[in-house]
């Protein structure tokens, strides 16, 4: 059988982002096990790229377009940048009932032209768009329906019309939004989400089966660095931190207790991280600015290696219970460094898997984590090595139980 499988996502390697990892792992997986890998994706202006990928094995096309908001980039006030930036995107990138995805409009129409041809020059078999912004899943849906044969993949790194991430007023239009979304649907094969939590609430909307794919471990990359030897006892989180979601309060009361209280050297490193005010403003209250480090945005093995060499990593579970699943890839990098972390909030999810692969703890309280802290400070725990072959939640496994749904 010819395996050939289109990937069609608005963000990819070589850019450097969260959001380009996911997709890039799986797409590798998939041409490491005798997939001939095609990828439509685009360049966006201010973006920062790495060359830290591998993309030798994959056929990876960005194809042109037009951004209407290339010309925010050109405006020197920063306070008038940030307003006309917050006015385009409430109208633009998430609300597409009234004006579907208008940012992609040129990249939509461009890559349905680029997607058609490769099909029928290259006999692609298989679709995989990826969410968000909502463009690859409808330049799929045109696809599908232009050829019959394809199989198509819908994945949903985050809920769309349901999202966490939406706004109080967002959220009063999301029903208008989910009639949208779940017409773009129709004709999916295979819709894909990060977890449990999330699969069961799209199941219970949608009225059909939504499958798990989690963002998976991969065990090997973290193998292969060697640990670099910190003196003082160091924790360190990576990527950002959202202030309404995230409690920093418990985090930095506590760490404020164990320094003074407890006479603990401790040393908090926030990687990627933005130095919102509000940040800024909790170091100062809780006199911690000598104690915590922010190193700017790394290429993905400096982020490895500086994960790997911690005592501790740091994790936040959404304050909003109302929301189950958010299973971020930070955790599963986290999880595969071997160091243990410290998640600190409630969600049944992360729980599950933080004690399945014996990683760490989940906090809740004050005491727990000073206590959390306190015990591994003092009799540091060595976790147990996990393979790629042997784990269920490895990318590896994971992509194999895709892989044999799809055909």
């Amino acid at each position: 059988m010819n395996k050939s499988i289109l990937f069609l996502s608005v963000t990819f390697p070589p850019r450097l982002s969260v959001a380009s990892l996911r997709l890039y792992n799986y797409a590798k997986l998939f041409s490491e096990n005798g997939w001939k890998v095609h990828v439509l994706s685009c360049k966006q202006n201010g973006e920062a790229i790495s060359e830290s990928f591998d993309l030798a094995n994959l056929n990876i096309i960005q194809v042109e377009w037009k951004d209407p908001f290339d010309f925010i980039i050109k405006i020197k006030n920063p306070l008038i940048k940030k307003i006309i930036k917050k006015v385009f995107s409430f109208f633009i990138p998430y609300l597409s009932t009234w004006w579907p995805d208008r940012r992609f409009k040129t990249w939509r129409n461009n890559t349905l032209v680029a997607a058609s041809d490769l099909i029928e020059s290259a006999g692609i078999t298989h679709v995989y768009s990826s969410f968000s912004p909502p463009s690859p899943h409808m330049v799929s849906n045109q696809l599908k329906i232009k050829y019959k044969h394809l199989f198509w993949i819908a994945e949903f790194r985050d809920l769309m019309s349901f999202s966490h991430g939406l706004g109080a007023v967002k959220r009063y239009f999301s029903p208008i939004h989910f009639y949208y979304e779940r017409n773009l649907l129709k004709h999916a094969d295979e819709v894909l989400c990060v977890s449990q939590g999330h699969a069961l609430f799209m199941q219970n909307k949608l009225g059909r089966q939504v499958n798990v794919l989690l963002n998976g471990c991969d065990f090997s990359l973290y193998q292969e660095i060697e640990r670099k030897i910190v003196n003082d006892f160091t924790i360190v989180y990576t990527g950002n931190v959202y202030r309404k979601q995230n409690d920093m309060q418990l985090f930095f009361s506590s760490v404020y207790e164990l320094i003074i209280s407890k006479k603990m050297t401790i040393k908090v490193l926030f990687v990627g991280t933005p130095k919102h005010s509000f940040l800024l403003t909790q170091l100062k209250k809780y006199e911690l600015t000598e104690h915590v480090t922010f190193i700017p945005k790394q290429d993905h093995f400096n982020v490895r290696l500086l994960q790997k060499s911690a005592h501790m990593l740091l994790h936040f579970c959404w304050k909003n219970n109302t929301q189950e699943g958010n299973l971020t890839g930070k955790l599963f990098e986290y999880i595969s460094a071997r160091v243990p972390i410290l998640s600190i909030g409630e969600q049944v999810e992360v729980e599950e898997l933080i004690k399945f692969s014996t990683s760490g703890q989940i906090c809740k309280s004050k005491e727990e984590i000073v206590n959390y802290v306190t015990k591994t400070y003092f009799n540091y725990p060595q976790l147990t090595q996990l393979s790629n072959n042997d784990s269920p939640i490895s990318k590896l496994n994971q992509f194999r139980l895709l892989e044999k749904r799809i055909l």
